[in-house]
């Protein structure tokens, strides 16, 4: 269990810092203010003060190619601390790790919300520090320095990112160019948009939904939603497919031919869906009888 708590943490650290590099190769006493106070952030203190080195192999793979770190950049820009600080707490907010968690899908310009520090990454809500939202002078400086070391003109990034090298299950919005629809993908279920006007650049679909299965051919999408209409910022080829789905936690013990004999007997309610959430959540306990 000690193990465990220290890999979870070690994996908070990781978030509130912004940045996968060794402990020993941050410097403490200039970051420190940027970690909750705990237990590993203690130890990262004691590693400094003795010369220490500790490794890890937990790692934040980067969801797209070319993709960039945004705090590790940052860092290493010898930015005054409580510059630093104001940037951090900017992306807490925005709920990004890396630069694609601030850009639409094609990958090659910045979201007008991480722009004017408006919530974006929902789907991160019971997974992400809380972090209140930074006040005007902190989205001035966050401006500042996201031009000066990640744009050109405009919104535009100085190196556009390339393909999204897996596919996210929590993220609910893809572009199928085969029909020219877009799709959401919520707790295993797909939905479809007509398009109403198809501009070539930032399309707009209907917010009428259909139930609808999965396409065979999809890429990850980000949209802006209203009322009235949704509309497609940008989408992105996704490198490695999609693994076979199911319906349902039910439909998939069904396909372990294997394992039959340790679902014989089991009675899903809800076909499984309580239980496919736990697991997703690292929510789930199992227990044998031994």
């Amino acid at each position: 269990m000690t193990g465990l708590l220290g890999q979870i943490t070690l994996e908070l650290l990781i978030v509130e810092l912004g940045s996968t590099v060794d402990l020993h190769l941050l410097p403490f006493q200039h970051l420190q203010g940027l970690a909750s106070n705990s237990l590993i952030k203690s130890t990262w203190g004691f590693l400094h003060t003795h010369g220490i080195r500790l490794c890890h192999n937990i790692t934040q793979p980067a969801p797209r190619e070319k993709d960039l770190e945004i705090m590790t950049v940052f860092y290493q820009q010898d930015l005054p601390i409580d510059i630093l600080e104001q940037l951090n707490k900017c992306r807490l907010y925005l709920k990004a790790f890396f630069l694609s968690d601030l850009t639409e899908g094609l990958g090659s310009s910045l979201l007008d919300e991480a722009w004017r520090g408006k919530p974006i990454n929902l789907h991160r809500m019971e997974s992400w520090p809380q972090q209140g939202k930074p006040s005007a002078g902190m989205w001035d400086a966050w401006r500042l320095h996201l031009q000066k070391h990640f744009l050109q003109r405009g919104h535009r990034l100085k190196n556009n990112l390339g393909t999204w090298m897996e596919w996210d299950y929590s993220w609910p919005w893809y572009f199928s160019p085969e029909d020219n629809s877009l799709y959401k993908f919520d707790k295993g279920n797909w939905t479809s948009f007509d398009i109403v006007q198809d501009r070539g650049v930032r399309p707009i679909f209907s917010t009428q939904g259909l139930a609808a299965v999965q396409p065979s051919l999809l890429r990850r999408a980000t949209v802006i939603q209203t009322d009235k209409i949704i509309m497609c910022t940008g989408h992105g080829i996704i490198k490695n497919k999609r693994s076979e789905s199911w319906r349902s936690f039910k439909d998939y013990l069904k396909s372990q031919k294997d394992h039959q004999w340790c679902f014989s007997y089991v009675k899903l309610q809800d076909a499984g869906f309580i239980i496919n959430q736990a697991i997703r959540n690292q929510e789930a306990i199992a227990i044998s009888d031994g």
